[in-house]
């Protein structure tokens, strides 16, 4: 994150929309500070895509970051923000970088009944409270019975306000309901949990991961590229080029021999055949024009 913090993008908050107003060009740094980037984590993805985009040969006073309305956001994600490239069509998506939250894990948790869990551990161990409700696992198994290892996880991963409910709910009607990991309820009594509270050194913590989800239109990027890499001489509406950068180039390298006598032709397949077994894309012209119009129709379109 440091060494992105300071990346200048064009951001266009959901609160700048819904008022009308245009985006504005700030760090990602100063995006957090806002609380537009929600964390860095979005707004390293945020700093990265824009670095991403500009070397294949985006055009960056075309390129911005809207992040989705309330009512747009889908159901799984906590925030979204899109790579928008303005085009001839106008503003096109073609990154949407979303943050999942803890969405992914819970739901696979809810379906195995496994706790998907990362550990954490603190610089200094800390003294915390704790209030616990621990399952009777033998009252629980002859109740159960296939479910009990559901009941178990459950009552095992009750947070301290859920504990203090559970616990209010048995001393006053003697059973309380319980959902478990497949999102079906049980009745549980007292006799299926022991209570206990006190205090103990804590060396660490376990969490629930978030998710990030960049996901790229590669044929959207790709159009983008061709348009953004056409252009007309000045001057001359007949001469329409395509000025990719290096990287993206589709031919790395022209061979362009000056003399179409027989004696070149072992020398000219020897080096075609090198650069080709080396991986660099490679193209001939051998026609009779002369080099100054050759190369100009390497790169023209």
């Amino acid at each position: 994150y440091d060494a992105i913090k300071h990346t200048v993008v064009s951001m266009f908050s959901h609160e700048a929309q819904l008022a009308g107003e245009e985006p504005v060009e700030i760090t990602v740094e100063e995006g957090v500070a806002r609380g537009w980037l929600q964390h860095e984590t979005i707004a390293y993805y945020v700093a990265r895509v824009q670095a991403f985009l500009i070397a294949l040969g985006i055009k960056g006073t075309h390129l911005r970051f809207r992040q989705h309305l309330p009512t747009q956001l889908a159901h799984y994600a906590r925030d979204c923000w899109d790579a928008e490239i303005n085009s001839t069509y106008g503003w096109i998506e073609c990154v949407g970088i979303a943050d999942r939250s803890c969405f992914d894990l819970e739901c696979h948790t809810k379906a195995s009944g496994q706790a998907l869990v990362a550990y954490r551990r603190f610089d200094t161990p800390k003294e915390v409270a704790y209030n616990t409700a621990a399952p009777v696992k033998k009252v629980v198994g002859k109740t159960f019975r296939r479910e009990a290892s559901k009941v178990v996880a459950a009552l095992e991963a009750l947070e301290a306000e859920a504990v203090d409910a559970l616990k209010a709910t048995l001393e006053a009607d003697g059973h309380a309901p319980l959902a478990v990991a497949d999102g079906t309820v049980v009745d549980v009594t007292s006799e299926m949990v022991e209570f206990s509270t006190g205090t103990k050194m804590v060396h660490g913590e376990s969490f629930t991961p978030a998710v990030c989800e960049p996901s790229f239109g590669i044929g959207r990027i790709l159009y983008m590229l061709l348009e953004h890499a056409f252009y007309t001489r000045d001057g001359d509406d007949k001469r329409t080029v395509f000025k990719f950068e290096p990287g993206m180039a589709p031919t790395k390298v022209v061979v362009l021999p000056i003399s179409a006598q027989a004696q070149f032709t072992d020398i000219l397949r020897d080096m075609q055949q090198s650069l080709s077994a080396a991986g660099v894309s490679n193209q001939v012209d051998a026609s009779g024009g002369s080099i100054g119009r050759r190369y100009l129709c390497v790169i023209t379109y």
